[in-house]
């Protein structure tokens, strides 16, 4: 059985369509890239999968189960993303990560943000894991926000990874960073 099934797949927006019959399934571990040109509807799958809407047509089932069927928060505990746009909230460096495991020690905090390749910089920021990253991260350059996300969903410990151009706006170096870290993030997990 796939952990991951996506049958024939709809999605109205109005007059525009941007799926129609698309399936596919994913079974533990597999690792699929998804290529299509910019508004082909990438990130509009991904939104379905996390239930931030409703197909037009066909299904997306989690363990044999209808998503439709599933609460949403139960969900998205399955499911962690890494965008090319990371949230960050307002607040520290702490509780940044932790939103991936809100019940998460310090250590296991930390132990995240040295398998995302963050802790170099976090230990150079003023107060460390307590520096107040502003709003939105505005203290953090693109790479940083990237290795921050990665961390959280390290912390999240996931069944399934949506990478929805996680290295696409990045500096060469970032980008090797981050690259890193996501191959350890994807190390025994479904990775779209």
């Amino acid at each position: 059985m796939n952990l991951l099934a996506v049958e024939n797949l709809g999605k109205n927006f109005g007059e525009r369509i941007l799926f129609e019959g698309l399936s596919f399934g994913l079974a533990q571990g597999d690792k699929v890239a998804l290529i299509a040109s910019n508004g082909a509807g990438k990130s509009t799958l991904f939104d379905l999968l996390l239930r931030f809407y409703d197909p037009s047509a066909g299904s997306i089932s989690l363990e044999g189960i209808d998503i439709r069927e599933l609460d949403p928060g139960e969900l998205r505990s399955h499911i962690a993303i890494v965008s090319q746009q990371p949230a960050m909230f307002t607040g520290n460096v702490s509780d940044n990560i932790s939103y991936g495991d809100p019940s998460a020690s310090e250590a296991s905090i930390k132990e995240a943000a040295v398998a995302a390749y963050a802790e170099s910089f976090i230990e150079e920021l003023p107060e460390k894991y307590e520096s107040f990253l502003g709003e939105a991260g505005i203290r953090l350059s693109g790479g940083q926000k990237q290795r921050i996300a990665i961390a959280r969903a390290i912390l999240k410990d996931p069944e399934i990874l949506l990478l929805d151009e996680a290295t696409s706006a990045l500096d060469a170096e970032s980008e090797r960073q981050v690259q890193m870290a996501l191959e350890k993030l994807m190390l025994n997990r479904t990775s779209l």
